[in-house]
């Protein structure tokens, strides 16, 4: 299985990120510049009470988050690291990381697309807004200008108090991120590739499982530190090796429980009709946001010369007490309703009934 794509130059993660926004028709059109390039979105900006509000996906995308849509509330979800931001259409306000942050303009639904303030939802992405009324610009910078003073020093193989809380903070919104992106889109796009390991058992496949989530919140806890008011000191990355590097980031991430192993397990195991599996089980469904989707199991199975990925959620519409049999696919999502009880072998047998089309 080819999941060891993600190596140790996950460490070095940055996220470049490009913004296009062009203005609605006015006298003069509103435009939209990120780190000094001026692009545009495919839907124009309008501009409300003296607010530009922008396509909300892209400028979220563009600014380096990943992005959900909660139909019932009509709700976005961007994550970025350890930024979570909640906005709901009419609501003259928006949360991050749970706290109420007031807006001037709420998000809007125009013709069938959702619009959010630019100024509020980039500053809350940790960017820079600026605007050249003459110019009529909207200049956002996506770099942060440290200027806080640094005290104490610390190795890169230790978080400060306060950035430890930060890290555990983001553990709910990690979770999310790697059941439903990371995990799924390392194993779909090298999907052919990947029957022959699963249907062989192979341990090279389950330490590599385990890779996706430590190297990837290795690189959530080298960001952190990047932007902490605190100074790390990274000298030792220039003689290190990847593995002592790469020692001390899982140290780290073992001392909040983070890590890998302290949150699910990987094996192999059969569907009731024979078919092998590759099964993970997750010892945490429980987290503080009332609107988060977790898993209890993830199912990878070979299906006709490829994988089918699936998982055995626990919705919040249900109080997390109904499990619900999903698959993720590189197109999208499918939901096969829920399972007759919140058991293993409910799960299997609900693969298997869906794999047959029984």
């Amino acid at each position: 299985m080819n999941l060891k794509r993600i190596t140790a130059t996950v460490l070095m993660f940055v996220m470049l990120i490009t913004l296009s926004i062009s203005a609605f028709a006015t006298d003069k059109p509103v435009t939209v510049h990120l780190d000094g390039n001026q692009l545009e979105f495919d839907v124009n900006p309008i501009i409300d009470n003296g607010r530009t509000l922008v396509p909300m996906r892209k400028i979220f995308e563009s600014l380096g988050a990943t992005v959900d849509w909660i139909d019932e509330t009509q709700t976005a979800i961007a994550v970025k690291s350890n930024i979570k931001i909640e906005i709901t259409i009419g609501k003259y306000e928006m949360l991050i990381n749970s706290q109420s942050v007031p807006l001037d303009v709420p998000a809007q639904l125009i013709n069938g697309r959702t619009l959010v303030p630019a100024r509020a939802v980039s500053e809350g992405l940790g960017a820079k807004v600026d605007w050249d009324d003459e110019l009529r610009k909207v200049i956002i910078t996506s770099q942060k200008d440290i200027t806080d003073a640094k005290t104490t020093k610390y190795s890169i193989t230790e978080l400060s108090p306060e950035d430890t809380q930060i890290l555990k903070d983001s553990a709910g919104n990690f979770r999310y991120l790697f059941e439903q992106q990371l995990l799924p889109d390392e194993i779909l796009t090298c999907s052919s590739e990947n029957v022959s390991d699963i249907d062989s058992k192979t341990k090279n496949v389950l330490d590599a499982i385990y890779d996706v989530w430590d190297y990837y919140l290795a690189s959530v806890v080298l960001e952190i530190q990047t932007n902490s008011k605190d100074t790390y000191n990274f000298d030792m990355m220039k003689n290190a090796t990847t593995e002592e590097i790469m020692h001390g980031y899982i140290n780290i991430l073992k001392e909040v429980g983070m890590d890998s192993a302290s949150n699910f397990e990987v094996s192999y195991d059969t569907t009731p009709n024979g078919r092998s599996v590759l099964l993970l089980t997750f010892s945490n469904t429980e987290f503080d946001d009332p609107m988060l989707i977790v898993s209890k199991h993830i199912a990878v199975v070979s299906s006709d010369g490829a994988c089918r990925y699936f998982t055995g959620e626990l919705s919040p519409v249900f109080e997390y007490d109904v499990w619900m049999l999903c698959e993720i696919t590189l197109e999208g999502r499918k939901n096969y309703g829920m399972l007759d009880a919140t058991t293993k072998e409910s799960f299997l047998n609900k693969i298997d009934d869906v794999v047959y089309q029984r």
